[in-house]
């Protein structure tokens, strides 16, 4: 009878708490779901305000919006796909290199275990050097793993804290292969890293999650030790789950922004026109944007604020061409004259590159007058008028 009690509390308790595996704990307390820290909804079911991805392998739930820092609303992008990066040395070394404190050492390739070998002969540690494919913008395997198959030729060897090291954007972060007071197995044994900032992936220092995209947004190197002590170490299969804008099965851990005015692109990472970065040199895409410096709200360069049609300030026009002088674009470190009379200035339009007529915001003004419209578009007109807009315009001379 105790039993058929217990079973039935049980059936109840699960029937009450229908949540779901990959947002919730695998708690219920008192009918309730209790959900990971990111996620929410009486099933535990969706991703806060500036999360997205509900994902099971996420220690969290879901994956904090990024967008560069510009924008709190994103959700999975539809047209990703999932793409591995990887070195699987079947012909030859994959441009992979060894390094003992920055000076090049013989890396060997064998074509019978398709593997890269280094023997160390020096008790300062030997890494194994990622080549190119491996490094430069690698925001679409953020949250993603990186994984190889290492061996080693002599027992009896611990890990380090550095045994895999990654670096970019002026920061470095390191990994051991296993956890302190462990022993490494000779045997081949695939190591599997999760590249992102939670403390389960055992990544030190500690970084915040914008700091970890920017190190991962430009990544410089990748390193994995391949010598502890004399011996040889041996380096198989190496993975790097990432993405690619493409057919095939989904990357749903690639977003997709929500971006505020003055930003624009997939992730926010570009100034909409009209804007312009505040810091583009030390933070690049993570800078602030702001209002183009020109006069009547004309658009800029949005790196270096320059204005793009004659409207710009008079600073910009003193230091590139002067009054009556415009910059060809086939040869922008030249000056020609304005094809205007009466010695007008002039810019290149940047949508057909054609050059035209600078006017004043004033005269434009003037121009919506009702009178002075029809003295200027009409056949004949008000003969007094048209001289007065010949008088603005500067086409004839009194």
């Amino acid at each position: 009878m105790e039993v058929s009690k217990l079973l039935y509390c049980i059936f109840l308790r699960i029937s009450q708490c229908d949540c779901d595996p990959a947002g919730s704990t695998g708690q219920c307390i008192s009918g309730r779901c209790v959900c990971k820290e990111a996620v929410a909804g009486d099933r535990c079911d969706r991703c806060k305000q500036g999360y997205y991805n509900l994902d099971s392998g996420n220690p969290e739930g879901c994956s904090q919006c990024f967008c560069y820092g510009h924008s709190t609303t994103c959700s999975s992008a539809e047209n990703y796909s999932i793409h591995k990066i990887t070195s699987f040395f079947q012909q030859d070394d994959e441009g992979w290199k060894a390094e003992a404190n920055g000076s090049p050492l013989r890396l060997q390739w064998s074509p019978r275990h398709k593997e890269v070998y280094v023997a160390a002969r020096r008790p300062e540690p030997i890494y194994f050097s990622a080549p190119a494919k491996f490094l430069g913008d690698q925001q679409l395997s953020y949250g993603q793993t990186l994984s190889f198959g290492y061996r080693m030729n002599r027992p009896g060897r611990r890990p380090s804290q550095y045994d895999v090291v990654l670096e970019g954007a002026g920061l470095r972060i390191a990994a051991p292969l296993m956890p302190h007071g462990r022993m490494l197995p000779c045997a081949s044994k695939t190591y599997t890293f999760r590249l992102d900032e939670q403390p389960n992936s055992n990544w030190n220092p500690r970084l915040t999650g914008m700091e970890f995209r920017r190190l991962i947004g430009n990544l410089t190197a990748l390193s994995i030790r391949a010598s502890y002590g004399d011996g040889t170490g041996y380096l198989s299969n190496v993975i790097l789950v990432s993405a690619r804008p493409a057919s095939g099965t989904r990357a749903p851990w690639v977003e997709r922004c929500t971006c505020p005015a003055g930003y624009e692109g997939q992730f926010c990472e570009r100034c909409a026109p009209g804007y312009k970065r505040e810091d583009p040199v030390r933070l690049g895409a993570f800078s602030k944007c702001v209002l183009c410096n020109c006069q009547g709200a004309g658009i800029c360069d949005p790196d270096t604020g320059e204005c793009y049609s004659g409207d710009e300030n008079r600073e910009h026009i003193s230091s590139a061409c002067p009054a009556g002088f415009y910059s060809p674009p086939r040869n922008p470190q030249s000056c020609q004259q304005c094809p205007c009379p009466s010695g007008h200035s002039c810019s290149v339009l940047p949508e057909t590159r054609e050059v035209a007529l600078v006017v004043s915001f004033v005269l434009m003004a003037i121009l919506e007058i009702p009178w002075v419209r029809m003295a200027h578009d009409g056949p004949a007109g008000d003969a007094s008028a048209a001289t007065v807009i010949q008088m603005l315009l500067g086409l004839a001379t009194v």
